[in-house]
């Protein structure tokens, strides 16, 4: 380890970079996550979870949508349900509040980690990517479980490195069983055995003893599993073996892709194994851009093949784990059928350790492709800042120039959403505007006096100031009118709507689930097919509801509401009904 960068005199400037890492993360995301409605189907059905935890009191195995099984472990929920407490209701804001929180303190540790065999620059490139690539920064503003996830994975991982090399495996630092346990409290086995996979080999490759890293490794993951083991017995209580085939389903046969006959739904993403390879790309937008950009100037990457596996195993032990860690994270993720983008969000921080480091070396190895990063750069980034002004100022000349090209009704409709958005100045619009074209005013100027290093870090700042503006202008706007809460808001004050005459026929395999429109409800939805009612409101989509009228040609359905279009979490027409058995 470099003893300089561990020296007194280092230790201020470090911490003064790290507040500004917290500054960066938190301004780029925390302001913002509150401004819009949802809008998929995957955020609602998290926070109904949070709801029901709040409404029934039960904190263990909650039941949602139609009395179904919250089956995921649930850490993230109960932090979604306590930030909801002084509220007294689950909001956007409090729902995505744990992932932007762990996106913030992961972003920080990830900064810290770094700059422990990185120099300054190289790093703050490094954690600038990775809090604005496209698929951490999307994670970061949804109440999802991944975010939660990823940091401890991530956090678990520099903790587990941290206690190899500086420790010697001495003892065992207690935060290590309690970052993979709150991994495992979150998403289940995997968040133990992926980071113990990793520091395994890792251990291996750095010539520890084989028994030694198996007895360590079992012996932390051991501590580990207690919370999770606390947790199925309580749940396992409730749920008893139908709780186990969901366990064994989302666990085991995601994983190896068998799918459980016993689920009412299928496990989705199913995907070959090259696929995590295609799923980097736009997860790294829009750094991926300037990679393939720049890669024209890399000319002998392989040119000493023989060589590798030295180059490898000769890295700083830092840079190394960082290569072990992306790796085998993505290799581990290719083994199951069931492939997401948000899967591989733990070797993203990794990952842009070496694309910072690869960009940051462009300032004295290859100024001119750092030149033309830079005009790619502006050209982006003047595009955005053109866009917004034309809207401003056209009023409305956005939508009518889209409208001539684009025949889509559903993408007529979002840039129309966001052409309303860009066009109604607010005060927040106006500075974050007048930010962007700061911004890009600096770049021109760094990019005329040549000075690469300002021309890096203003294409960086000009980038994350455009996630600003697409967070806090266009897509709140986009996320309420994609939202489906206007509808069930319109029929919330028409009908009688409450918990005990609301059904739904869950039954992925064949119909629609309506999550977005079961919160707006207060998590309201009962089973049709479990409770056999005799009369009440009936909830479906337009897809959907003949084939729930020939299953059940017992009972008649009369329309009441649907939805004015189809542009929702469903990406159908939702229906109210009004039912009852039909007389013998």
């Amino acid at each position: 380890m470099n003893n300089t960068r561990q020296s007194l005199s280092s230790i201020p400037r470090w911490n003064n970079l790290s507040v500004l890492v917290l500054l960066i993360a938190t301004l780029c995301t925390l302001p913002w996550i509150g401004l819009g409605e949802y809008y998929t189907k995957g955020e609602p059905r998290e926070a109904s979870v949070a709801v029901s935890m709040l409404d029934e009191g039960n904190w263990v195995l909650p039941r949602v949508y139609a009395d179904e099984i919250a089956y995921k472990p649930p850490f993230t929920h109960w932090m979604m349900a306590l930030c909801s407490i002084p509220g007294g209701e689950v909001t956007p804001f409090t729902s995505r509040l744990p992932s932007t929180i762990a996106f913030i303190v992961m972003s920080v540790c990830c900064f810290g980690f770094l700059g422990k065999f990185m120099g300054k620059g190289e790093s703050l490139v490094a954690i600038l990517v990775f809090i604005s690539c496209f698929e951490i920064h999307r994670g970061a503003m949804t109440s999802r479980v991944d975010m939660v996830l990823t940091a401890f994975i991530v956090c678990g991982l520099i903790s587990l490195f941290r206690w190899a090399e500086e420790k010697q495996l001495a003892g065992l630092p207690w935060h290590i069983p309690l970052l993979l346990g709150g991994a495992s409290l979150t998403k289940g086995l995997v968040g133990i055995v992926l980071p113990l996979f990793v520091f395994g080999v890792y251990l291996l490759l750095t010539r520890r003893k084989f028994m030694m890293v198996v007895l360590k490794c079992v012996f932390a993951g051991m501590l580990s599993l207690i919370p999770l083991l606390v947790w199925y017995y309580a749940a396992y209580q409730q749920g008893g073996h139908a709780f186990l085939d969901l366990v064994w389903g989302e666990n085991f046969g995601r994983f190896f892709g068998s799918d459980n006959a016993k689920l009412h739904y299928n496990l989705g993403h199913e995907h070959p194994f090259w696929y995590n390879f295609v799923l980097l790309l736009p997860g790294f937008m829009p750094w991926t851009l300037f990679l393939l950009f720049s890669i024209v100037a890399v000319k002998s990457a392989c040119k000493r093949p023989g060589n590798l596996w030295r180059n490898i195993m000769s890295r700083e032990r830092g840079k190394l784990f960082s290569l072990v860690s992306l790796c085998l994270i993505i290799f581990f993720y290719c083994i199951p059928t069931s492939k997401r983008g948000t899967y591989l969000m733990p070797s993203y921080p990794f990952i842009a350790a070496f694309l910072g480091q690869y960009m940051h070396a462009f300032l004295t190895k290859r100024p001119k492709v750092n030149h033309a990063i830079g005009v790619f750069g502006g050209v982006i980034t003047g595009i955005f800042a053109l866009l917004s002004v034309f809207a401003l100022v056209g009023r409305g000349g956005l939508q009518d120039v889209a409208a001539g090209f684009i025949k889509g009704d559903k993408t007529l409709f979002h840039v129309n959403l966001i052409g309303e958005a860009l066009s109604t100045p607010t005060i927040v619009y106006i500075v974050v505007l007048t930010a962007l074209l700061s911004v890009f005013g600096i770049l021109i100027v760094q990019l005329r006096k040549e000075n690469q290093k300002g021309i890096l870090y203003a294409v960086l700042g000009a980038w994350l100031t455009c996630n600003v503006l697409m967070d806090s202008v266009a897509l709140p706007t986009f996320k309420n009118g994609t939202s489906i809460k206007p509808f069930v808001s319109g029929i919330k004050e028409k009908y009688p709507l409450e918990k005990g005459n609301m059904y739904v026929v869950n039954d992925l395999r064949k119909y629609a689930n309506m999550y977005g429109t079961n919160f707006y409800l207060r998590n309201g939805f009962m089973s049709f097919e479990n409770e056999e009612p005799e009369e009440g409101y009936f909830f479906s989509t337009d897809k959907d509801i003949e084939k729930v009228r020939e299953t059940y040609q017992d009972y008649w359905f009369e329309l009441l509401e649907e939805s004015p279009n189809r542009f929702n979490d469903t990406n159908a027409v939702v229906q109210l009904y009004r039912f009852g058995k039909v007389e013998e």
